[in-house]
């Protein structure tokens, strides 16, 4: 394809040589390449603004995922706290440094505390 000036568009270069001879003439407004090639301008930088908010997405994503995953540690450390405390009242109780009554109510504390926590599991 040739541009030329006085048909203000591309034509076929086999018809520009040969004429009808060898092509029929084929002809490409130049405005109307300007619009074809402006719209898939568009559609691309509209891709790329979709990756882009997809990546923002994704990025907001994994900072939420980091939080939870902070606050599983938490809960799960608070959990073990209560496990150790459990052996260790258990342990009083074996030593008779406290009541059965005592471990008992203790025991229930701790267990209530255990179950606030395994709520978010």
């Amino acid at each position: 394809m040739y541009f030329k000036k006085n048909r203000k568009g591309y034509v076929c270069g086999s018809f520009d040589k040969r004429g009808k001879v060898a092509c029929e003439s084929h002809i490409v407004r130049e405005i109307t390449l300007i619009e074809i090639i402006s719209n898939e301008f568009k559609i691309i930088s509209a891709s790329i603004d979709n990756i882009d908010y997809l990546s923002k997405i994704q990025l907001s994503l994994q900072k939420e995922a980091k939080k939870k995953e902070k606050l599983i540690n938490k809960y799960t450390n608070k959990i073990e706290n209560c496990k150790i405390q459990k052996n260790k009242t258990l342990k009083l109780l074996l030593n008779d440094t406290i009541s059965k009554d005592d471990y008992s109510c203790f025991i229930e504390e701790i267990n209530e505390e255990i179950n606030k926590y395994t709520f978010f599991f």
